[in-house]
């Protein structure tokens, strides 16, 4: 249950905020890795566990393997034994891949001839390392030569990884990704800033049309939209004749379910102030992100979960909370990484090209040395490059 939000109210300064919510804790790992260096589409458990499944096998030369063209800033979860699973990440162009759990994704067809096969958990990783802006990511997948492959999410063997993709790029240009049937279907406009997990984009983006109308807000989706933003400018009277409600309701969404969290989300993220000055993006994005967050231990006494708990052999909650947050800055280039199981707040740059892989594993013994601030410097050397 995690929540995404792209601030490109200026397109001087474009900055993403997201959410990381899951049912019970787990250590990330930030990983830097440099521009060079080739990559596979899937690890060799996940080859062997697709085979398992087919008549047709897999072949290793039916894999997705890439070129990394540019170095990148990644969250990840799990680790080298069992696998990683890329959440969340940007690149030295820029470009940023949200990664989030989506019950509405599925995976059913054959590959193809000409497709390549790639695990869901690596496709973010994939994106970042192939492509600068978001136009050239939406025009090679719209060629349909990739196959996505599903698994289980790293750290949760209960759970598949049914996941969509949100992409964004310096220019504050937007696309959602979203995997049905295993065929990838593309939303592509600026103005798709806001995305949860559920329902699909589609009624995503009815509701917030909804919304828009409840707070009087223009159609964001029209040709004329930015005229009318110009027109507010030059002149009131010119701009209320093109008021859509008369009688608006201001209130602001509750809860914290999935439509819950992606209106708030909307509410934040469009009713501001375009003549504002001396806005900071990255503090307005994290403050619209953080509306949404769900508290450590929040627990919705709903009788299910008490099924659940027995299932899943948890504590004293089953609800998704919010782990952590990230906030990636497309201008300056600085990718922050804030825990909300306790307060720290940790950020790495990639101004300079890194000359080799580094990590930062957000552990037990991390957060008790309760290091805030730059976090370049504390990384390690990793072992292994994830994905290789």
């Amino acid at each position: 249950m995690c929540t995404r939000i792209l601030n490109n109210i200026n397109k001087d300064h474009i900055t993403v905020g997201r959410n990381m919510d899951w049912e019970f804790s787990l250590e990330p790992t930030i990983i830097i890795n440099p521009a060079h260096g080739r990559r596979i589409g899937m690890s060799e458990a996940e080859l062997n566990q697709i085979n398992q499944h087919t008549s047709n096998k897999l072949k290793n030369t039916e894999v997705l393997e890439w070129e990394v063209n540019y170095a990148t800033v990644s969250t990840l979860i799990g680790d080298i034994n069992e696998g990683y699973g890329f959440c969340d990440g940007m690149n030295d162009q820029g470009l940023v891949a949200n990664a989030l759990y989506d019950t509405n994704c599925s995976f059913a067809k054959s590959q193809e001839p000409q497709q390549k096969g790639l695990s869901v958990l690596r496709w973010g990783q994939y994106i970042l390392d192939s492509f600068a802006t978001v136009a050239e990511a939406v025009e090679s997948l719209s060629k349909n030569t990739i196959y996505l492959y599903g698994g289980k999410v790293p750290g949760d063997e209960n759970s598949p990884a049914t996941l969509h993709l949100s992409i964004s790029d310096k220019k504050g240009k937007s696309a959602i990704l979203e995997v049905k049937n295993s065929e990838i279907q593309i939303y592509c406009h600026e103005n798709y800033t806001v995305m949860t997990n559920q329902p699909d984009y589609k009624t995503q983006l009815k509701m917030m049309d909804y919304w828009l109308y409840q707070w009087n807000k223009p159609d964001i989706f029209s040709e004329q939209y930015e005229d009318l933003e110009e027109t507010a400018e030059k002149s009131l009277d010119e701009f209320m004749k093109n008021i859509r409600n008369p009688h608006p309701v201001f209130s602001v969404p509750g809860g914290y379910t999935s439509v819950q969290r992606f209106e708030r989300g909307c509410f934040y993220r469009y009713m501001y102030n375009p003549q504002a000055q001396d806005v900071d993006p990255v503090a307005q994005v994290r403050a619209m992100v953080a509306t949404c967050i769900v508290p450590v231990s929040f627990e919705e006494l709903y009788p299910i979960n008490l099924f659940e708990k027995l299932k899943k052999k948890l504590g004293y909650s089953v609800n998704s909370y919010t782990l952590w947050s990230n906030i990636s800055d497309s201008t300056q280039r600085r990718y922050y990484f804030m825990s909300n199981e306790m307060v720290q707040t940790v950020w790495f740059d990639i101004d300079n090209e890194p000359k080799e892989c580094k990590k930062l594993v957000i552990n037990s013994a991390f957060k008790a040395s309760h290091h805030m601030g730059p976090a370049n410097q504390v990384m390690e050397p990793c072992e292994n490059a994830p994905f290789y």
